[in-house]
Formats: C-alpha cells, sequence, structure tokens
C-alpha cells in the first residue's frame, strides 16, 4: 500500500512538473506574441501604415462632424451674386400647378453619405494593406 501511494505521490510531482514547464512555455509565447514593440521593430511600415490610415479617417470624421454639408462660404457667396441678375435677363418660367417636392425627397440622406466615405477609407485601408503585404514580404509565417 506504501508502495502505491509513493507511485501516485511520484506521477503528481511529474505531472505537475511538465504542467508547470507547459505553463510556463505558454506565458512566453503570449508575451512574445503580444509584445508590440518587438513586433514595431520586425516591421515598422505597418505601424507606419496604420497610423497613416487611422490619421485618414480621423481627419474626415472630423471634417465630417466640423464641417457643415454643403456649401463653402465662396459657393454661398456666387449663389448670391448670380441671384443678383436682372430680372429680365432671366428666361421665363411656366408656372405650374404641381408642387415641388419637398427638399427631404430631393437631398439624399446624410448617412448614406458616410456610409459611403467610410466604405471608400476601408477599401483604401485595404488596398494600403495589401500592397504593403506584397511589397514587404509581409505575414511571412501564412
Amino acid at each position: 500500500m506504501d508502495q502505491a501511494a509513493d507511485k501516485i505521490e511520484a506521477h503528481i510531482d511529474r505531472t505537475r512538473e511538465r504542467l508547470g514547464s507547459n505553463l510556463r512555455e505558454l506565458e512566453e509565447k503570449v508575451e512574445a506574441a503580444t509584445d508590440w514593440r518587438a513586433h514595431y521593430q520586425a516591421r515598422p511600415q505597418y505601424f507606419l501604415g496604420g497610423a497613416f490610415a487611422a490619421g485618414v479617417l480621423l481627419a474626415a470624421t472630423v471634417l465630417s462632424v466640423y464641417e457643415p454639408w454643403g456649401m463653402t462660404p465662396y459657393g454661398v457667396r456666387r449663389r448670391r451674386e448670380e441671384r443678383r441678375v436682372a430680372p429680365l435677363d432671366l428666361p421665363r418660367r411656366v408656372e405650374f400647378d404641381v408642387e415641388a417636392p419637398p427638399q427631404s425627397m430631393t437631398k439624399r440622406p446624410r448617412f448614406a453619405l458616410v456610409v459611403a466615405i467610410h466604405a471608400f477609407h476601408a477599401i483604401g485601408l485595404a488596398l494600403l494593406l495589401l500592397v504593403m503585404h506584397l511589397a514587404g514580404g509581409g505575414m511571412q509565417s501564412h
């Protein structure tokens, strides 16, 4: 009975050692995989490309939020000047009893424009990553 207990205890100790070494090995692999500094030193072009793409997306987002959609101040001034043309110079318009459609029906929804801009940027980013991959031999382990 004493030998069986010793065998079981020895087996448990060996298993514990193997698990400990496996966990240390796994920890080292995870640290190596998540070490962004080592990845940056190995392939700085990916980080620079990502930073550039993030900057472009951030600039487009900021401009879409802070720059009002429509005409610039120059376009507004020009339209006002065009409207100041003498009434005799304008061709006569035939008036109909048909009402003009509301502006919301004739104007493209803003969300469609925002989605189109983001889709354009996503395609550009994908092309940039593809070119970097083909030019730099990236993702060599696949």
